[in-house]
């Protein structure tokens, strides 16, 4: 059976659970203050400094985060909002609840989000934002899509639901448009079980999005427009705050989570290779002595003379170094099944040139299709 790799799983330790029982101790479960509760407030003054954004307003879901942000900007019935033809429901869901109408726009096959380069065909006198959606935490390039929107006066709503952490150029998704969207459920990189959060630099906007997820009223208590109850409640926060706080380590989780569910017995290193010469040598005897699982199709390759230094073990930090040997593959990663980890600290005192056989294995990371060497025997 094929093995699958989920999305993110939640991760606790004793802080959510103290927490919570904190808060259940407490009976203050939620608040109807404008201005959410002691941890709704914390939570998200919390997530603003992070992203360094002004406004954080802090909802009881992502996709209520869609709904209360295009609400902010009008959006009615009527209208267009174009949003990527790949996406969780939610992301089109949001926009027919408007009353509105959602232009699907295709995706690019090397990163999945929206085509950019297809846009401006879908723009019509009717649009009135677009819903850029950060897949799997690769962020769109905001700045190029910026060049069509603010020439045609469109807003820009992220959809970030799971982007959180995730930069481009130094800046961080959730801050790059009109408003940002991010999401709390299970599968995403933090959790509070539900809940959504939206970013936003714009005054007027963070006015709207307050009254919006409280029934419309306003600070005297009177409903001065629509509004629902999308407020997030106290254990939530609290435990999303506590969640903010392990950003970093569960980033780092999930580096390493990618790179060590390629194989379970296999060790990633950042090196520098040379060889000189690359001979495809697959073949039934081959294919006993190192099998590679039915339905493989990467042909194995003898290198010869397969020259690695500077050989250090791959985390975060080395991840996203490429470089390329003297025979133009791309190499981003060298990956020694069958073989315990001290094969790095060998081979970093071996000077000598050797051979090794090994499958080339394709991927895709930071939009760069990359070759990852996946050695399987070296040959003294």
């Amino acid at each position: 059976m094929p093995k699958k790799i989920s999305v993110n799983e939640p991760i606790f330790d004793d802080s959510e659970v103290n927490i919570a029982q904190t808060i259940l101790d407490s009976g203050l479960l939620s608040s109807s203050n404008m201005y959410g509760g002691k941890y709704v407030k914390t939570f998200e003054k919390q997530l603003s400094k992070l992203l360094d954004c002004k406004y954080a307003v802090a909802v009881n879901s992502g996709t209520s985060a869609l709904y209360a942000s295009l609400l902010s900007l009008g959006i009615k019935s009527g209208d267009e909002v174009i949003v990527p033809s790949f996406s969780f429901t939610a992301t089109a869901s949001a926009v027919i609840a408007t009353g509105a109408t959602p232009v699907f726009v295709d995706i690019s096959s090397s990163n999945y989000n929206i085509d950019i380069s297809l846009i401006k065909s879908h723009i019509s006198k009717n649009t009135k934002a677009i819903i850029p959606v950060h897949l799997y935490g690769h962020p769109v390039d905001i700045e190029q899509l910026s060049e069509i929107t603010s020439s045609n006066n469109i807003p820009i709503i992220e959809d970030g639901a799971q982007s959180l952490g995730s930069s481009i150029d130094g800046k961080k998704c959730g801050t790059l448009g009109d408003l940002g969207c991010t999401s709390l459920y299970p599968t995403k990189i933090i959790t509070s079980g539900e809940g959504g959060v939206i970013t936003t630099n714009d005054d007027e906007l963070y006015n709207q999005l307050l009254m919006i997820r409280n029934h419309g009223l306003d600070k005297s208590g009177q409903t001065i427009r629509f509004g629902l109850n999308l407020r997030m409640p106290e254990l939530e926060a609290a435990l999303a705050s506590i969640q903010l706080s392990k950003l970093d380590d569960f980033v780092n989780f999930s580096y390493n989570k990618i790179f060590r569910n390629f194989s379970r017995n296999s060790f990633f290193y950042d090196a520098k290779i040379s060889f000189s010469g690359l001979n495809k040598v697959f073949s039934d005897e081959i294919n006993k002595l190192y099998p590679f699982g039915s339905g493989n199709p990467e042909p194995v390759f003898l290198f010869e003379n397969l020259k690695i230094s500077k050989v250090k073990v791959l985390d975060k930090k080395h991840i996203t170094n490429l470089f390329t040997s003297k025979n133009g593959f791309s190499i981003q990663a060298i990956s020694f099944n069958s073989i315990n980890e001290s094969i790095g600290k060998y081979l970093l005192n071996y000077k000598k040139e050797i051979n090794v056989i090994g499958y080339l294995n394709n991927n895709f990371w930071n939009n760069k299709k990359i070759l990852q060497l996946v050695v399987r025997d070296i040959i003294i």
